[in-house]
């Protein structure tokens, strides 16, 4: 295993001093609780603070977990994941994490992020309206969801759509032509 920290997957700032004090504090008083996760080429997912400590207190036999077969994208999605189930973040650290996969992965519908990142799709779909009012991640797909399509176009300053129109689109996904046609006005 490697002995130099790779932070290639550390998507969180450092923990503050106290914070780490803590942290080391309770790794002598208890071990390492939580394994630290690696990938098959040794880079660090989970536990950068871990192992940081373990070298300077000398610990060698600490939990490990080796990660195969994902790649970059999912290797982030993962260390995400794992930083929103179990750290305490602020509001604006939790929704950074989100605009950061949807920046990376703009094409995956809210749903997918939010079942990726365990989070509510609300939430990411919030973001998502943010990002694209900015002009900071692509205009993917508009049929992805009526939620998205009336959040998109109140951004852009187009029409909105009525429910009567989100409704029918949901029921008929392009069968009936005046639901067609609507979609291909926005695309």
């Amino acid at each position: 295993m490697e002995t130099e920290l790779s932070n290639k997957y550390q998507i969180m700032p450092d923990l503050g001093i106290d914070e780490y004090e803590e942290l080391k504090e309770d790794i002598v008083a208890r071990g390492v609780m939580v394994p630290i996760e690696f990938d098959e080429q040794g880079n660090i997912l989970d536990g950068h603070h871990r192992l940081r400590i373990c070298q300077e207190l000398g610990i060698t036999n600490y939990p490990k977990v080796i990660r195969a077969g994902m790649n970059d994208s999912e290797k982030r999605l993962h260390a995400r994941k794992l930083n929103l189930a179990r750290r305490h973040m602020t509001q604006e650290q939790r929704r950074g994490l989100i605009r950061e996969q949807l920046s990376e992965t703009p094409e995956k519908s809210d749903r997918q992020i939010a079942a990726g990142l365990g989070v509510d799709h609300k939430t990411v779909g919030t973001q998502r309206a943010d990002l694209l009012g900015r002009g900071e991640i692509p205009h993917v797909s508009p049929a992805r969801s009526s939620l998205h399509v009336r959040l998109h176009l109140a951004s852009t300053g187009n029409q909105k759509i009525s429910r009567q129109q989100s409704h029918a689109s949901r029921a008929n996904r392009g069968n009936s032509p005046q639901v067609g046609k609507f979609f291909q006005d926005v695309v």
